[in-house]
């Protein structure tokens, strides 16, 4: 019972911030957008939950988290990926925003990934791959398979080489918010009735947490970090408060005997 309504905020050579924030208020159902001919159009299914695999190197706008405050007050849930540049998540946007979920990638172990922000603005982690690693031995990167258009390509499972592809592994803190966004969504589904901070709570309740190892990596890719102790080659990673796990969830009773 989930349903994806897709919104095209960036075109292929990119776009503006207030696309964004157009985009944002349109998916939560707050603003018409306009046809060639100046007509209306309004998101006939405005969404419960809103996922943003993008980012703004740069503290969060005013504009954008004005966007976001705007859906959220009507009860949507916002996720954001944490980003891509190793740094703190507070000089990114939107994950450095108020008001959203901020999903960090991790590897095929559990592990944070290196290339994920991170930091206390972290609420998740959740699979986003590693394309260096192949920690099940399957003689493929260990990324997400993601659509993705190329020619003069291979197959992404069988190996083949083919002269076009619609699926590659990919990486990124990108890949990772829409575990969570689609989890939630699920949550929703689930309970129609909860209200976004008990899809919240119940969602990060039932994370598998991590340990200080999990969240770390080496102090001198990572200056500012904090060391762990006992490893003083280690530096904490804050990730969030665990692994996204939906099997952790309990189980919700209809009264009925069924689950």
């Amino acid at each position: 019972n989930v349903k994806i309504v897709p919104v095209r905020a960036l075109g292929k050579c990119g776009g503006r911030l207030s696309d964004i924030n157009d985009a944002i208020r349109w998916a939560g159902g707050l603003i018409p957008a306009e046809d060639e001919e100046g007509n209306e159009i309004w998101n006939d299914n405005p969404a419960d939950v809103i996922n943003l695999s993008i980012g703004l190197f740069e503290y969060c706008p005013a504009s954008l988290q004005d966007a976001i405050d705007s859906v959220t007050d009507r009860g949507v849930l916002v996720v954001s990926a944490a980003g891509n540049a190793r740094v703190a998540t507070q000089y990114y946007a939107p994950g450095g925003c108020a008001n959203v979920i901020t999903v960090a990638a991790g590897d095929a172990r559990g592990y944070i990934a290196p290339y994920s922000n991170f930091g206390p603005e972290v609420d998740l982690l959740a699979p986003g791959g590693d394309l260096t690693r192949d920690d099940n031995g399957d003689g493929r990167p260990d990324g997400v398979l993601s659509t993705k258009a190329a020619t003069n390509c291979y197959d992404p499972v069988t190996g083949e080489a083919v002269d076009d592809c619609f699926y590659a592994f990919e990486q990124g803190t990108s890949m990772a918010a829409p575990h969570v966004s689609a989890a939630l969504a699920l949550l929703k589904a689930r309970d129609p009735d909860a209200t976004p901070e008990e899809l919240k709570a119940t969602l990060l309740a039932a994370a598998s947490p991590r340990s200080a190892q999990q969240c770390s990596g080496a102090c001198a890719l990572y200056p500012g970090t904090t060391p762990i102790e006992g490893s003083p080659d280690m530096c904490t990673r804050p990730c969030g408060q665990g692994l996204l796990d939906l099997a952790m969830v309990p189980e919700r009773s209809t009264g009925g005997g069924e689950k």
